[in-house]
């Protein structure tokens, strides 16, 4: 039977205390390594997710913020006052889209019309046009002053301002004379309709923002 005498050697040597304890130091130092690699590791995870965690809370607190602001905005009301708060805007609405219909056909400046047509007969249909206004007009002044009571001041204020602008226009109409049907006459109806147009748009923005912002107080 043959001996392998480097196997003898090499395992008499590994068996000495000296390599022996060469090799415990070299497996522990290894071990120290792969410890201080997966603490790296683990501490980089730790930092990532950390900043993950501050962002889903910052976002989580910007949604709270801007839920309050909903929430400080909305109105609380009983289901009653809702239905009477928006029948009333809706009546004043519709008058005030039919003032709005009436104005920007009393002075267009493109005109349907026969040639031919006379300045008595252009005359004549202009009076029948200012009179419906006048008619819209009233109906929106009773309308909004009879409901007024169920409705915010601030869109009463806008409300004001469309009507006071309607009531130049018919005024103007009015007492145009000579002036009718020239640049200057077309001029100032433009003029009044785009102020209008710009009372009207606030109204219809407030009436909006108020119906959206109520809530109907839960009973029961």
């Amino acid at each position: 039977m043959s001996v392998d005498w480097t196997t003898v050697v090499v395992s008499a040597a590994i068996n000495t205390p000296t390599v022996a304890g060469l090799l415990g130091w070299l497996g522990k130092r290894r071990l120290q390594n792969e410890m201080a690699q997966h603490h790296a590791e683990l501490e980089a995870l730790k930092a990532e997710y950390g900043k993950q965690l501050e962002a889903y809370k910052a976002q989580l607190e910007q949604s709270k913020l801007l839920l309050q602001a909903d929430l400080n905005k909305t109105i609380l009301v009983t289901k009653a006052h809702f239905e009477t708060e928006f029948e009333a805007l809706k009546a004043v609405f519709a008058k005030l889209a039919e003032v709005k219909l009436q104005m920007a056909g009393l002075r267009p400046q493109m005109r349907v019309g026969p040639a031919a047509e006379s300045p008595a007969v252009r005359l004549e249909r202009l009076t029948e046009q200012i009179n419906a206004f006048q008619k819209a007009y009233n109906a929106l002044l009773e309308i909004s002053e009879h409901v007024s009571a169920f409705y915010p001041p601030n869109i009463y204020e806008q409300l004001g301002a469309c009507l006071r602008k309607a009531n130049a226009e018919i005024v103007d109409l009015r007492i145009s004379g000579q002036e009718t049907f020239s640049h200057d006459w077309y001029g100032r109806g433009r003029s009044n309709f785009e102020e209008f147009l710009t009372s009207f748009s606030e109204v219809s923005a407030l009436i909006r923002d108020r119906i959206s912002n109520l809530a109907i107080v839960r009973t029961g």
